[in-house]
């Protein structure tokens, strides 16, 4: 006879709590799935010419995950994130470039708040899920984007158009139409996936084969080393660019950070072995990157997100030192950058650009986080990142961010949510799941600042 007042799977706790927990990492993994497709698009609501909410689907993801993991966030990262926004409002006050107060930058000041906290929920909840599981669905969402890609290769590709053209309608987003630059630079014209964009396209498929090295069950095995340069190799074949690139380099340091002196010894061998290649056959290599490279920097897009960060960064740092531009103030880097285009010639080769504002024309997300905040600010900010990211218990810290910057360079926004999530996939690995950290701190109960 049933007990008055308890249902039958109270009779079983730890099968109705397993069950609960298979039912969020359920609802965790769509989720997920959400926020990646909402990566790729990077659709957003706009009013009259206005920007209501920016890359919407990547943000009612991450706000679905905040409240299923706010507990978890609040336990481990609440000093950090709140040291963040703090950071955030006061760094324009003090700011002094022309527009650099919080009051003038106040929605790209709360974009930024909102996009680092989407980032973290999105880290969270990847972590708390199954990564055999985290692996499959990433694996399934490259094979549809690549299915996607030779689809529209086939004959289709007026039917994927015409797709695109009502998805991004009020989207504020242009699409991508410079099919005569990917025959010039690719002898083809790049397949999209429903992106805005080929490069699009290339940065979900690179991130989505760095994830899943990053939780192959042997990382570093053969068998895992053969599957990255297969999807990565794969991955350029139907979406060839330049920033595929950094993806790789980014997963090299990333698999071959050093975490103790054999590592570091190890580390200068591999450079000394790089070097001496380079001597032997530095005619060759030369002569490989001024071809590759010149075809490449025949185009505005090139200049915008390789050459105009390093060439600005004289009068931006210069004028502005310690503290930048002051955060989200992308007007008060505008004068110094088209000034770099003029002196270049840019703006007369790829004169299209000139109506376009300091986030079209300066496109690196790592070069915008030094102009915004300056050397002192983005110091501290970087401290700040680092004491989040040892509280979310990722290993090696200071090597996510280095990898983050690399795939910042040629193209991100930093005060978006799309920047972010590069963040979060970074600081992804099968040690820092929950049941990793739970061996972890079995085998080093002492955390590890920088890694």
């Amino acid at each position: 006879m049933p007990v008055i007042g308890f249902s039958p799977t109270d009779r079983h706790p730890a099968r109705s709590r397993s069950g609960m927990a298979i039912r969020k990492s359920t609802l965790a993994l769509i989720l997920i799935a959400i926020y990646l497709v909402g990566a790729h698009l990077r659709l957003s609501l706009v009013s009259g010419g206005q920007t209501i909410v920016p890359m919407y689907l990547m943000l009612m993801s991450a706000a679905l995950m905040t409240l299923m993991y706010q507990g978890v966030m609040l336990r481990r990262a609440v000093a950090p994130l709140f040291a963040i926004m703090i950071f955030a409002l006061v760094q324009p006050m003090l700011a002094t470039a022309p527009g650099a107060s919080a009051t003038d930058q106040l929605p790209r000041i709360l974009s930024f708040i909102v996009a680092v906290i989407s980032g973290v929920a999105a880290l969270v909840a990847m972590t708390e899920v199954p990564p055999e599981k985290l692996r499959r669905l990433l694996i399934g969402l490259w094979l549809v984007l690549v299915g996607l890609v030779l689809l529209e290769s086939m004959g289709l590709k007026p039917v994927f158009d015409s797709i695109k053209t009502a998805l991004y309608a009020g989207s504020g987003r242009g699409l991508y139409e410079a099919t005569a630059r990917d025959l010039a630079l690719y002898g083809v014209t790049r397949a999209t996936a429903f992106a805005s964009e080929p490069s699009h396209l290339a940065d979900s498929l690179s991130a989505l084969t760095f994830m899943a090295y990053i939780l192959h069950p042997r990382r570093g095995s053969l068998g895992s080393i053969l599957t990255v340069v297969a999807m990565f190799l794969v991955g350029y074949l139907v979406s060839p660019s330049f920033k595929t690139s950094f993806y790789i380099l980014a997963l090299l340091i990333w698999a071959f950070w050093p975490r103790s002196l054999r590592g570091i010894v190890a580390l200068i061998a591999l450079i000394l072995m790089v070097s001496t290649l380079f001597a032997i056959f530095s005619r060759e290599v030369l002569v490989f990157f001024n071809n590759v490279a010149g075809v490449h920097m025949a185009s505005g897009s090139f200049f915008g997100r390789m050459l105009a960060g390093p060439l600005a960064a004289h009068d931006i740092l210069g004028t502005y030192p310690m503290l930048g531009v002051g955060l989200g103030n992308f007007d008060g880097a505008l004068p110094a950058i088209v000034q770099i285009w003029n002196d270049s010639g840019a703006l007369v080769l790829f004169p299209w650009y000139a109506p376009l504002g300091a986030a079209d024309l300066m496109s690196s997300g790592f070069w915008w986080q030094w102009f915004f905040l300056g050397l002192f600010g983005g110091a501290v900010f970087s401290v700040l990142i680092l004491w989040l990211l040892r509280d979310l218990g990722v290993e090696a810290p200071l090597r996510s961010l280095i990898c983050t910057w690399i795939i910042w360079y040629p193209g991100a926004g930093f005060v978006d949510a799309r920047s972010w999530f590069i963040l979060a996939f970074v600081s992804l690995s099968v040690a820092g799941t929950a049941s990793g950290r739970k061996r972890a701190r079995a085998q080093d109960p002492t955390p590890h600042p920088f890694g």
